[in-house]
């Protein structure tokens, strides 16, 4: 703005230097990302009540076009109203208190405002990624279609690591590893992650253009790209990447057709979770830090992807049974590299799923252990609502062993949430329980010291129940 103490020319071309870039423009980040690429325009605020008077228009125009070019620097005047005359007029924002942004611009501003973005859009951003699909499409089509690249293509090698040079990978398209060998990285002598794939690498310019064409509405074309540079993601062994990649097919197939192509789109997100499951394998495999069984305190990138990707299944509409058994498989596996909160959560939504399918028992099995869950995770209330969710599924049954369990869960919890009365009522009917629902000894003495503790702390409440 013209409010900001430095002159705007000078905080601009501050602000335009490649330190203020994202890692990936970078050598540190692996120079995954290429500079040229960026569209740089520039925009000044100018503060029609609060701003500088003496602001001369023409002249800090003409400096900026001189320092960023013609058509890359506009100066935009706003808040023409001032806030005093504003007062009067009632906020929207009764709790916030702070009033409702853009209370001080007028009519004009606000023309003003929808013009300049009119402008940028049609004269600067499309423009650029016209230009973008157009140099991609000349490069990827002399490196990677034709008879001659088909055939260099079966004997194509892997991507070797020694041949990468330094710092933190990411794709062309923005994605990155969490850590692990799958995302595209490995750790070099001196300890600097490397990159594998460069922005000049025709792996990083064909998933550009498939981006840029997903992004600019041509599925069609954007889908054949991504199957372009799927394979040779697979060959290298970058499960990430390859997952990534299935997952941008099924988007770009949805779009084109998401009742024709059902089956199809179901079949590149199962891939794209199968991938993401063995970048998270191998992920788990390089991290140390977390002993060999034990939960995480927070997923890995690769984890949290295939779980995303899992919720993403599981809320598809119009499923059939047989669809609603593998999005609950998918769920109930991707629970075992969850934190306790998130493996909980992807239980429960699995034995929604088992029970849409009709599939009863594991619907109260697969809540018996969310509840097992939020208990190790501390969230108590929830852990009482998926053990009574499931009780019933038992009661009566032939069940007896598990619905016994339940019972003894539910009790438990009962009695750390302060509800003597039905905790009571739980203990006394498992106590001396045989035959199919036989307890062990040490169980029957817990039990008796729970009932115990209550008919004697909480007489009252042992009454009621």
């Amino acid at each position: 703005t013209t409010q900001e103490p430095v002159p705007p020319v000078d905080c601009l071309q501050e602000l335009s230097s490649s330190r203020y870039l994202p890692k990936a423009f970078s050598a540190e980040g692996g120079n995954t990302m290429d500079p040229q690429w960026l569209n740089k325009q520039v925009l000044v605020l100018h503060d029609n009540v609060d701003g500088p008077p003496d602001l001369v228009e023409d002249v800090l125009v003409e400096e900026l076009q001189m320092s960023f070019g013609p058509g890359a620097a506009t100066l935009l005047r706003i808040n023409s109203i001032s806030l005093t005359s504003r007062r009067h007029v009632p906020s929207l924002d009764l709790w916030g208190g702070k009033g409702k942004y853009g209370r001080c611009l007028s009519d004009s501003d606000k023309d003003r405002v929808r013009n300049y973005m009119a402008g940028l859009i049609t004269t600067s951003l499309l423009p650029a990624l016209e230009r973008r699909v157009n140099e991609l499409n000349h490069v990827v089509s002399e490196r990677k279609k034709g008879v001659r690249n088909v055939f260099k293509s079966f004997w194509r090698t892997s991507k070797d690591d020694t041949t990468s040079s330094s710092a933190t990978s990411a794709t062309a398209g923005g994605t990155s590893s969490g850590g692990g060998t799958s995302g595209g990285k490995r750790q070099s002598n001196s300890g600097v992650t490397e990159a594998k794939y460069k922005h000049d690498s025709v792996e990083s310019q064909v998933r550009l253009l498939a981006d840029t064409l997903f992004l600019v509405g041509d599925y069609e074309a954007a889908l054949g790209m991504y199957k372009l540079i799927k394979d040779d993601y697979k060959h290298d062994g970058n499960m990430l990447e390859y997952a990534s990649v299935q997952e941008m097919m099924a988007l770009s197939a949805y779009k084109l057709d998401h009742v024709g192509r059902a089956k199809e789109i179901f079949g590149y997100f199962e891939t794209a979770l199968f991938g993401y499951t063995r970048a998270a394998e191998e992920e788990r495999k390089g991290n140390t830090s977390t002993p060999v069984g034990a939960r995480p305190s927070t997923a890995p990138r690769s984890t949290r992807l295939a779980t995303r990707l899992c919720l993403v299944l599981s809320s598809a509409r119009n499923m059939n049974t047989e669809g609603h058994l593998v999005v609950a498989d998918l769920l109930a596996s991707a629970s075992s590299h969850e934190t306790s909160l998130g493996a909980a959560v992807l239980l429960e939504q699995s034995s929604s799923h088992y029970y849409k399918a009709g599939m009863f028992r594991k619907y109260a099995f697969h809540m018996l252990m969310s509840g097992h869950m939020f208990r190790s995770a501390g969230q108590e209330p929830h852990a009482f609502r998926c053990f009574t969710s499931a009780l019933y599924i038992y009661h009566d049954g032939q069940w007896e062993e598990l619905h016994n369990h339940l019972r003894s869960a539910l009790a438990a919890q009962l009695y750390s949430l302060g509800r003597m009365a039905v905790s009571v009522e739980l203990y006394a009917k498992l106590v001396g329980t045989t035959g199919g629902g036989r307890v062990s000894t040490k169980s029957q003495q817990k039990f008796l010291t729970h009932l115990r503790d209550i008919c004697r702390d909480h007489a009252k409440k042992a009454l009621v129940g």
